[in-house]
């Protein structure tokens, strides 16, 4: 028996394994809410079928999603709207190895382990966000809500290739709805408890008669917040409120057959009160704080006391320019242009109690550029990109805080520049009619510069501390190869190995500098359909090697955080996703991820003090070692249109968020329910939705924040919420 034949014998074995095991746990499914077994029986043929999904993920154009060898989800515009998901923040749920978190108003994504919480100037983040081919650099910017979508591409894996910078976790691709020459415009409506009101309008169709075509939408959104806080004067108020405007238009021309231009242009503001911890009345090893630090017990997990009332502002908004030149039948050339800025305000009570001592006020404007060409070519079976890409940012962040307890103030001003840039080619060649092989390599060049000076004022004495200017150069050299193996449209196997870059940074406490973080990822996976298109299996699994960490720790005294290159670690996981039709009537679609990510070589300290700590074999920062995910859709056919019902359930295991693993500092597993139902008029013009999320208000926490002299604070997430959504569409 050839390999070819070993392969095809195995594929068949694994796919009645499957189909057993499937059945098995649909078994116990639906035993649980009192169903009869559904069997995926041959005698009772499904008409639907799983709709294939084009993605743009590998900038070669759009191709089908099972046909690329790599980890990669794609989510549509109304699986999120079902979902009723308006940010990155709720994507785990339906893409396996993620979890979102924030400090303040920055994002902190993690996508296999791999994040970070360093999210202040001289920094950047590991995983990353690009909106329509556009790198997003600041952690702040990454929240925006969404409008109307196209469609998400969560990419795991190290990019170094494609996307080089700071993807060495992965990055998350954000596409909107491109214009088209058909005309339609939508109207949306939400109520929802806390007083929850939402209005979107959406307009797209072509403009005269030369190719041009565009679209424009607009949304707003207000919700009282849903945390009770109490003042020292015992006056009261809502926290984690919502109180957001966003804009997003495109426009379209092709004034040739070859010629494609794209302009995308997006505004968003916001002005609510900030994301809250609160106090768990426990210091990071499990004890108490002081007496006169101790926060008072509140149990309602959604109520609070504060002593200084929180404040957050924010606008933020760019232009894409996308230009494309298909210059002949096997040659295409692109450009991608962007421009962004960011400005927003903050002033948080940072201990999180009624204690005055501890405010923190931050000030960041923000403004970046870049610019990218490609070069594709496509002939028989070898292709290849090229492309050349730079990126310029400046960044004023200033950054007060307030030590009330010591009668101190710190001042950090600080003015940042960065430049890079990167050229990197990708080849595919398909050697045999089954076989691929894949080559890439991406060489990048930064430099960073950091200005300012902190002022430390101590009982109303002044102390400028030593801040010259100071720059940094760094370069990188990431290869990546791959192998794929294809013996038939319904089963491809794939073998990757793949080298990441994150670029160093400041310190913006004292403008040291830190080294580049570097991965290796070795990654084996398959991505397979059967029983007539109607299951879609895909698995993977991968090993990281992770050297020089950029670790954050904070200093009280200076009221800064300090990060430095401590640690090496080690990742190994498993994810499966899979998506099956039942019957024409019932789909499910499940995810499961598995982590074993570690520290193999960390010495720490903790906060004032001069003992160290050899943390090796914790785990990292939000890396749960396991989370899984279950979504049922149910469609009842009416006369006039149709219902749909759909159940959520995500649960998480373990997270810490801290290196030492403090149980202070962790989120033990949990879960949570989402449902909803929503009936479509026949031919879809108008839907009205029902939804609830976190049914079972279920209190939980996806990060912490340890550098209180009151104890650790727990970011508060959102209790249960409920509402109704209705659209209707003009043609």
């Amino acid at each position: 028996m050839d390999s070819r034949e070993i392969i095809v014998d195995f594929a068949s074995k694994f796919t009645s394994l499957t189909r057993g095991v499937i059945n098995a746990l649909l078994a116990s499914y639906c035993a649980v809410i009192g169903a009869q077994t559904p069997i995926i029986d041959s005698k009772h043929p499904i008409s639907k079928a799983l709709e294939h999904v084009l993605v743009t993920a590998t900038k070669s154009g759009s191709v089908d999603l099972q046909g690329l060898p790599l980890a990669i989800t794609a989510i549509s515009a109304d699986e999120l709207d079902l979902s009723g998901i308006d940010s990155i923040k709720d994507l785990p749920l339906l893409a396996p190895g993620i979890m979102v978190s924030q400090n303040a108003s920055y994002g902190q994504l993690y996508i296999r382990g791999i994040g970070t919480n360093n999210v202040f100037i001289g920094g950047d983040p590991s995983s990353t966000v690009h909106l329509n081919g556009a790198y997003l650099a600041r952690p702040s910017s990454v929240l925006s809500e969404f409008l109307e979508l196209e469609r998400i591409e969560v990419l795991r894996g190290p990019q170094g290739t494609l996307y080089g910078r700071n993807s060495t976790g992965g990055t998350i691709n954000i596409i909107t709805l491109k214009p088209s020459e058909d005309y339609f415009s939508k109207i949306s409506a939400e109520l929802g408890n806390y007083d929850k009101t939402g209005i979107s309008f959406f307009i797209n169709g072509p403009l005269g008669t030369s190719g041009l075509a565009g679209n424009v939408g607009v949304s707003s959104k207000q919700r009282d917040g849903y945390i009770n806080v109490t003042y020292p004067d015992a006056s009261r108020d809502k926290l984690n409120d919502e109180n957001r405007l966003k804009v997003q238009s495109a426009l379209t021309w092709a004034p040739t057959n070859e010629l494609t231009i794209e302009l995308t242009m997006d505004y968003f503001t916001s002005d609510e009160t900030p994301p809250t911890h609160k106090p768990t009345i426990q210091t990071s090893t499990g004890g108490v704080p002081p007496l006169s630090l101790t926060p008072a017990r509140i149990d309602d997990p959604w109520q609070v006391a504060l002593s200084t009332a929180p404040d957050f502002h924010e606008e933020s908004g760019g232009a894409n320019i996308n230009l494309e030149w298909q210059i002949n039948e096997y040659s295409r050339l692109s450009s991608t242009t962007s421009f962004r800025q960011l400005d927003f305000d903050l002033l948080a009570d940072t201990d999180y109690s009624e204690l005055a001592t501890l405010i923190t006020s931050i000030g960041e404007e923000q403004t970046q550029s870049s610019q990218e060409f490609r070069y594709n070519y496509a002939q028989g079976n070898f292709a290849f990109i090229a492309g050349l890409f730079y990126f310029e940012e400046q960044y004023e962040s200033d950054i007060l805080v307030q030590i009330l307890i010591a009668d101190r103030t710190v001042f950090h001003p600080r003015q940042l520049k960065a430049a890079a840039s990167a050229a990197y080619v990708d080849v595919a060649w398909q050697f045999h009619p089954e076989w691929h092989a894949s080559f890439g390599a991406r060489y990048s060049r930064e430099k960073k510069s950091l200005r300012g000076q902190s002022i430390i004022t101590t009982a109303g004495l002044g102390i400028e501390l030593p801040g010259n200017p100071d720059s940094e150069n760094w370069s990188d050299f990431s290869p990546k190869v791959g192998l794929s193996y294809q013996p038939s449209e319904q089963l491809m196997f794939y073998a990757t190995i793949t080298d990441g870059f994150k670029s160093g940074g400041f310190n913006f406490s004292d403008n040291q500098t830190y080294e580049p973080e570097a991965i290796r990822s070795y990654e084996v996976g398959f991505k397979s359909e059967f029983a007539d298109q109607h299951i879609r299996l895909n698995a993977s699994a991968f090993y990281y090697d992770y050297t020089d960490l950029q670790v954050l720790s904070f200093i009280p005294e200076a009221g800064a955080v300090r990060i430095s290159n401590a640690a090496d670690a080690e990742i190994s996981g498993l994810e499966v996703e899979l998506l099956m039709y039942l019957n024409d009537q019932w789909r499910l679609s499940t995810n499961v991820t598995y982590l074993d990510a570690v520290y193999v070589d960390y010495l720490t300290r903790r906060a004032n003090t001069f003992v160290d700590i050899d943390v090796s074999g914790n785990t990292l920062n939000s890396a749960p070692e396991s989370s899984f995910s279950l979504v049922s859709d149910y469609t009842q056919s009416l006369s006039g249109g149709s219902i749909l019902y759909r159940l959520e359930n995500f649960w998480q295991d373990t997270a810490y968020f801290t290196a030492f693993n403090d149980s202070a500092s962790s989120q033990k597993p949990y879960n949570v329910v989402n449902a909803s139902v929503r009936y479509s008029v026949s031919g879809g013009q108008w839907q009205v939705q029902l939804y609830g999320k976190n049914l079972t208000n279920k209190a939980y926490t996806t990060a912490s924040q340890d550098f209180s002299p009151t104890g650790v604070n727990e970011l508060i997430s959102p209790p249960r919420t409920f509402g109704i959504k209705g659209t209707y569409r003009f043609d």
